[in-house]
């Protein structure tokens, strides 16, 4: 924004004006430019400044003049995009010598962690890979051997045949011991005995 006075008494704003704008960009020469101009009212003018105005960085100089008008002086400054900001930039909008050193740091701390995780993705791959192959083709190089899975079954088809009459406690029905008869019930008043 700028504020333009009348000449007459260097106070009351200056409405209805057409604004002469040159620019010097850090330190440079000062050179005309064309930015779009929208009056606000009251001495007030709206200068939109174009990329092209505004793509160096350090003091940005306007000088503003008008007929009937005293002159106007702003005084600004432009700076590099630091991290944080949100805004996308492209591939050559920042350079190096533009970014402070935490920056630069922070990016290369980046880029290892993105090289980390790319190897981290291979490695998963491989495993991946690794589990794809049949048992079968993996077990026998480590001398695997296969289960007596008939023997298995015929000790299950006994095992099957227990009854438990308390949890973990097998109901037997004892006839014999060391080839000798078992008579009584195991009872008080009927004592095993041979």
């Amino acid at each position: 924004m700028v504020f333009m006075t009348q000449a007459a008494d260097h106070v009351t704003g200056l409405t209805g004006a057409t604004l002469t704008i040159t620019l010097s960009k850090d330190g440079a020469a000062f050179g005309g430019i064309s930015p779009t101009v929208t009056e606000r009212g009251s001495g007030w003018y709206l200068v939109a400044l174009a990329g092209a105005d505004t793509d160096t960085q350090g003091d940005i100089v306007l000088h503003v003049t008008a007929a009937g008008g005293d002159p106007t002086d702003i005084r600004g400054q432009v700076f590099a995009k630091v991290p944080g900001d949100a805004v996308a930039l492209e591939a050559d909008a920042i350079t190096s010598a533009q970014l402070s050193a935490d920056a630069i740091v922070e990016i290369q701390a980046g880029l290892a962690l993105s090289t980390q995780v790319d190897t981290l993705e291979a490695g998963i791959a491989t495993i991946l890979t690794f589990t794809d192959v049949a048992t079968s083709t993996r077990l026998a190089t480590a001398s695997y051997t296969v289960p007596d899975n008939a023997g298995i079954a015929a000790i299950q088809a006994k095992t099957d045949q227990l009854t438990f009459f308390v949890a973990n406690r097998v109901d037997v029905n004892v006839l014999l011991m060391n080839s000798a008869t078992v008579l009584g019930t195991g009872t008080a008043g009927d004592l095993w005995r041979g």
